[in-house]
């Protein structure tokens, strides 16, 4: 009977714990979602929107989470103009930010694109959860393309997706 007891609390020392990492991310800041913040455009942009890219946490079979790695890709397509990209989110479900993924703005050239990734358990489980990505331009510039792909892999089957952002607000200079 001993035994059995030093064995069972040998399994339970070598159990993974159940409880999830701190997301490994820059902290964002409590003005980050201020609609009015979102809304400005920064000095010298003449355009630009805001984009929601929704993304999904994973599948879930009888016994466990299977969780997706989720990279977001902004495309910038135009063929002649600089794109500027001063925010990118991620909120959970519920809206509220998780992580922001720019300490500077990013600027892509002509055709350029860039990936920002998260990994499984890096980031809040479940579906509704989404990017916010801000952009800007000179007037002309065609919107970006912006995606997320959700990917996991068990033994030799995958499951992967894409999602398309959708833009939900246009941005234009004040009126002077």
């Amino acid at each position: 009977m001993k035994t059995r007891w030093m064995a069972l609390a040998v399994c339970l020392a070598a159990c993974e714990p159940t409880t999830r990492p701190p997301l490994d991310s820059p902290s964002v800041p409590a003005e980050a979602l201020d609609p009015a913040a979102l809304r400005a455009l920064s000095p010298g942009a003449d355009t630009g929107g805001i984009v929601y890219v929704s993304t999904y946490g994973g599948p879930a079979t009888s016994t466990r989470h299977l969780g997706f790695t989720i990279t977001l890709t902004v495309h910038n397509t135009s063929l002649d103009r600089e794109l500027h990209v001063p925010s990118i989110m991620y909120v959970d479900r519920e809206g509220a930010p998780q992580r922001a993924f720019l300490s500077e703005p990013l600027r892509l050239g002509p055709l350029a694109a860039k990936n920002f990734s998260l990994q499984p358990k890096t980031y809040a489980e479940g579906n509704g959860a989404a990017f916010l990505v801000k952009w800007e331009g000179p007037e002309g510039i065609p919107n970006p393309l912006i995606e997320a792909l959700m990917l996991t892999t068990e033994g030799q089957q995958g499951i992967s997706f894409i999602t398309r952002g959708q833009e939900v607000e246009r941005l234009s200079p004040p009126a002077t």
